[in-house]
């Protein structure tokens, strides 16, 4: 059986999100009263690594999964913070095994991850109807299917587009790095629409 984490192997990436959770909620008390937005997203992507679970073994995974999101600060302004909630599954892209229902069961790893990141808009006039932006994510997945926890970062470019003045549709494409008992990489595609409040 593999050994749970022990603390200190998390101790860089959770003071990693730390920092970036007191940069977004520095970003909520300097922003407008109720200025943000609330998001909704379909995320789909890859890594190559180890995978949840006992006994795993190095290969290919896709991940898919969705959430909300919660946008902090206008939509007019260059740096936004966020706070994201979202179920993934990590599915087993290997060939399946031949031992029935146990094979089966074990290609698909289900859990709950919450992550803080921030948004820097790169085109000069961030209030036109389409912008540019880098997005980076710190997160952490306490609701896995066996109790173990993961630590991961994505970081990448995003475009938006304003429809109205009240929803924005968004395509992003983010590099994900991973860390469960080892370190894995990939890539990851979010789509989505956003919802501003201000």
């Amino acid at each position: 059986m593999r050994a749970m984490l022990s603390i200190e192997p998390l101790q860089i990436p959770l003071r990693c999100c730390a920092a970036l959770l007191a940069l977004v909620s520095l970003l909520a008390v300097s922003s407008p009263a109720l200025a943000g937005g609330l998001g909704a997203f379909n995320g789909t992507g890859f890594h190559f690594g180890e995978a949840l679970g006992e006994g795993a073994e190095t290969g290919s995974w896709m991940n898919e999964g969705g959430g909300v999101e919660l946008v902090l600060g206008p939509r007019d302004v260059r740096l936004n913070g966020r706070l994201r909630f979202a179920y993934n599954a990590i599915i087993d892209l290997g060939e399946r095994g031949d031992s029935g229902s146990e094979a089966s069961s074990a290609q698909v790893r289900h859990s709950g991850v919450m992550s803080v990141g921030a948004m820097v808009g790169l085109l000069p006039e961030v209030a036109e109807k389409f912008g540019l932006y880098l997005a980076v994510d710190l997160g952490i997945s306490p609701l896995v299917q066996n109790m173990q926890f993961y630590f991961f970062a994505d970081l990448g470019p995003g475009v938006r587009f304003h429809v109205t003045d009240r929803l924005t549709l968004f395509l992003e494409l983010a590099g994900l790095f991973r860390y469960d008992t080892s370190f894995s990489g990939g890539v990851l595609m979010s789509l989505g629409a956003r919802f501003p409040f201000e």
